[in-house]
């Protein structure tokens, strides 16, 4: 054995390299070579072709200086337009809403206002109530008999052992 030995710490750091060098040829292979040519892509005028694929030529910085291609400057301009739209659609929607909730506050206003005329209440005392902050209007709440409740209305009642016991109003002749 004339050749050199290798000591343990430079076997650990050729096993390292061996463990990495899968990322790195995947990085070069996939990360770096592609960025490289789409920069290189971006200073050139690329003519595609049907049959003889592309062909580039150097301009420099002349893409960069010109703005870009006329496609992306309509894409860019469409943009702008649908989202302009998009917001006047937006308005539109919510003051249409707005539209219909002060029409449906309207509407149960004045079905308020025909029942209590038609009750012999003053209309105006209930809307200065329900204007007024410091007022809170409670209407009165009309207790039926139980003979007069709906059918399937579900009664409670306790039992003995202070669990309760449910049963459909049918179910109490």
């Amino acid at each position: 054995m004339s050749g050199k030995r290798i000591s343990i710490r430079a076997r650990r750091a050729v096993s390292g390299y061996l463990f990495i060098l899968p990322f790195i040829i995947g990085f070069l292979c996939f990360m770096l070579l592609p960025l490289v040519d789409s920069f290189w892509m971006s200073l050139c005028r690329v003519d595609v072709t049907a049959g003889q694929g592309f062909q580039t030529t150097f301009i420099g910085l002349d893409n960069y200086i010109r703005g870009g291609d006329p496609l992306y400057e309509f894409a860019r301009f469409h943009r702008k337009y649908t989202e302009k739209t998009k917001l006047q659609e937006e308005k539109s929607k919510i003051s249409a809403q707005d539209a219909f909730r002060n029409a449906v506050v309207q509407s149960v206003a004045t079905e308020v206002t025909k029942q209590q005329l038609l009750a012999g209440k003053n209309p105006m005392e209930i809307i200065d109530s329900l204007l007024n902050q410091a007022a809170s209007y409670r209407p009165e709440i009309e207790r039926r008999p139980p003979e007069q409740r709906q059918i399937g209305y579900r009664n409670r009642e306790r039992r003995s052992n202070g669990r309760r016991r449910y049963h459909n109003r049918q179910d109490e002749d």
